[in-house]
């Protein structure tokens, strides 16, 4: 279900970016860094340990599946790979599953503050990937939904008026510039972003907001309680086109989904 007047824009649990790991001495990709923050997160929720006293997780690559469905098996695997060999996890391969603990990279002191809640940083800065949004539209864009609506949501006429140099440089400083165009680019033209030419600092620039009409549709799922009070040319044109498409009368009482994490 779509909250537009809460923080969080999905009612289903969130996976963490933790934005520090992307930079510094950790390299991390994206796709690194979720998966690491959810070990993590399981380790510290785990009571099994090992002969040294290490909080051990013991995980089959479906299971992770689960938690992260827009990554393949084979990318798992690969993701899983990389994170043992930057020593940031150990792993314990069996015939069914693995055993993993976090490895000597979570223990050097220049990593002090990391791993010292669920949260493998302090949280400050943190980025909420909702995985519905992520299978069906992408990681990226995913994020570039979650962060607008956070800077948005309190008022229907509050936007978001940065170039794709800005949003590079002071939001997400971890996705390119190129990347960035293309996801605004893909959302614009499903209908789940309102787009509008203006200046900012003398520039030719764009202000954006979450179409949240259009994303429900998009999305088959409810908007929660009644339909809130959205920017006048977000309804009228999310409406427009809903109306207009042949699936506007079944999508016009969406079923709530289930959330796809346990």
């Amino acid at each position: 279900m779509l909250t537009p007047k809460k923080p969080s824009l999905m009612t289903e649990p969130a996976l963490m970016l933790i934005p520090d790991l992307l930079d510094g001495p950790s390299i991390l990709s994206i796709s690194d860094a979720l998966l690491l923050q959810q070990i993590h997160y399981w380790c510290k929720k785990t009571f099994i340990t090992d002969d040294d006293g290490d909080r051990i997780l013991c995980y089959t690559y479906d299971q992770w599946q689960d938690q992260l469905p827009f990554f393949s098996t084979r990318w798992l695997m690969k993701i899983v790979q990389k994170l043992e060999a930057a020593g940031w996890i150990e792993v314990e391969r069996g015939a069914s599953y693995n055993r993993y603990k976090m490895g000597a990279s979570s223990k050097d002191p220049k990593h002090a503050n990391f791993f010292a809640g669920k949260l493998l940083m302090t949280g400050v800065g943190a980025v909420k990937v909702f995985p519905t949004l992520a299978m069906k539209f992408g990681v990226v864009e995913a994020i570039i939904l979650q962060t607008l609506h956070i800077r948005t949501y309190k008022k229907a006429d509050w936007w978001v008026k940065k170039t794709v140099r800005e949003w590079h440089e002071d939001m997400l400083p971890f996705v390119g510039e190129r990347t960035l165009e293309r996801a605004f680019s893909k959302l614009g033209k499903l209908g789940v972003l309102v787009v509008e030419k203006t200046t900012n600092k003398g520039r030719n620039s764009k202000r954006l907001r979450v179409n949240y009409v259009g994303l429900a549709n998009a999305l088959s799922l409810q908007i929660e309680n009644e339909p809130p009070k959205l920017h006048t040319l977000t309804a009228a044109s999310s409406l427009a086109s809903a109306s207009s498409s042949p699936a506007s009368a079944k999508n016009s009482q969406m079923p709530a989904i289930s959330s796809p994490l346990v």
